[in-house]
């Protein structure tokens, strides 16, 4: 063994705490970090090439000694996100919401309570599958198949019909044909939430909500959700808001963590069919 059992546990502790903190190291950083181990012992150690590093089959076994060591692709975030979703942060959001559900009975009453978000479509495609070309042909391009606007859609969980906002203007007399049923549409100059029009999708909410009040509902704390505007109309129709701590909405917001991606994910595959299909009608 290039290293001893406590230096590799300590190799192992820093691979973990890099992660952790938003700086997460290759293999051949980790590597690089057992050879300045080596070094730094003093010990002669005549199955290590100092001048040429640990060997694959160095690492291979090091991995089945520390079976807890894991390798994935790494998703980037901003520092901000990094340090904003403490476990303080969470704690004292998950006080409020005890307060508001043992004031207001919510406990017993989930068909009150009501999540909303936005997501954009357009710009580009992200899609990273792999896909079929000549065996000598190195760069492959593909055509963007989804539209070069910002489309914005907000939703609010199964019972409330989305919310689709394009850019400067309805897209044709046909925009709405086979959309989802009582789905409202709006548009603004860069296809994005506005204060106006998240108060008009207050309106839109209040159509298909339940009567009962008060109402619970979650959202994040964009400019456009916390106008005054909203928090008057939220008071006056007994509407309870809960704003998700900034910079946590990675790990604290359903939509974000588990719907939106495999939504975006879906439509690219499903615009990408109706691409290529021969009769550009898709499949």
């Amino acid at each position: 063994m290039a290293l001893l059992p406590n230096e590799e546990e300590a190799l192992v502790s820093y691979i973990f705490w890099m992660a952790a903190h938003g700086f997460p190291i290759t293999q051949s950083v980790a590597l690089v970090l057992a050879v300045q181990v080596c070094k730094g012992s003093g010990r002669d150690n005549p199955f290590v090439k100092m001048d040429k590093g640990l060997s694959r089959m160095w690492w291979s076994r090091f991995r089945a000694r520390h079976p807890t060591v894991a390798s994935r692709r790494q998703n980037y975030i901003e520092a901000e996100r990094v340090h904003g979703a403490t476990v303080a942060r969470v704690v004292e959001l998950f006080h409020i919401c005890q307060a508001l559900y043992d004031h207001h009975g919510f406990r017993g009453t989930p068909e009150l309570i009501y999540n909303c978000d936005e997501t954009g479509f357009g710009d580009k495609d992200s899609s990273r599958k792999r896909v079929l070309c000549n065996k000598g042909q190195r760069t492959v391009y593909a055509q963007q198949v989804t539209t070069r606007e910002h489309v914005t859609v907000h939703c609010c969980g199964e019972v409330i019909p989305p919310f689709v906002i394009f850019e400067k203007c309805l897209p044709s007399a046909a925009y709405s044909l086979e959309g989802p049923r009582n789905v409202f549409y709006g548009v603004s100059d860069r296809g994005y939430m506005d204060g106006d029009l998240f108060l008009k999708w207050l309106d839109h909410f209040m159509r298909y909500a339940r009567q009962e009040r008060p109402l619970l509902l979650f959202m994040d704390q964009h400019e456009a959700h916390v106008s005054t505007g909203v928090v008057d109309f939220c008071r006056a129709n007994q509407i309870k808001v809960v704003c998700l701590p900034s910079h946590t909405t990675h790990v604290l917001q359903p939509l974000d963590v588990s719907v939106y991606g495999p939504l975006k994910a879906a439509f690219t595959d499903m615009a990408r069919c109706h691409a290529t299909s021969p009769s550009g009608k898709g499949t």
